[in-house]
Formats: structure tokens, C-alpha cells, sequence
């Protein structure tokens, strides 16, 4: 059982990369924990290297925001949205 939020996301999706910062969002009545994901990659041909900070620690030469998941703060349960 993984309370919690950044390491829950990361056990279950280890080959994306996640910003340090979850953010808050009501819905419904409900609290869900929003966390951007990012997809990296060093092998992007004709493209510059830079070094990441924050979440992105490493260095790479493409990076895509291209999921959003939401964790519910009261049941813990995780979704993953494309």
C-alpha cells in the first residue's frame, strides 16, 4: 500500500516522468491530486540536449506532456489520461 501520491504514480507507470508538483482539483464533490507526466527521450535525431530540473533531473532532447493523471484523494484510486 503506497499513501503516497508521486510514488503510487510512478511504481505503476515507471516509464514516464512526472512533475514535482501535484495539484488539487474538486470535482463532483470529490478531491483529486492532478500530476502532468511527461514522455523523454535522448535519441531525437537533429536536436539539441538540455539538462531538466524539477521532475525532469535529467538530460534529454525531447519531452512531451502528453498524459494527466488524477489520483482520488479519499479512495486512492489512480487514472491515467492520455
Amino acid at each position: 500500500m503506497e499513501r503516497d501520491i508521486r510514488a503510487r504514480v510512478q511504481k505503476l507507470a515507471p516509464f514516464l516522468r512526472f512533475d514535482a508538483d501535484p495539484y488539487p482539483v474538486v470535482l463532483d464533490n470529490k478531491t483529486l491530486w492532478v500530476m502532468d507526466a511527461y514522455t523523454v527521450s535522448d535519441r531525437y535525431p537533429y536536436s539539441q540536449e538540455i539538462a531538466g530540473e524539477g521532475g525532469l533531473a535529467e538530460s534529454f532532447n525531447y519531452v512531451r506532456n502528453s498524459v494527466k493523471v488524477t489520483v482520488d484523494a479519499y479512495q486512492g484510486t489512480v487514472s491515467f489520461y492520455a
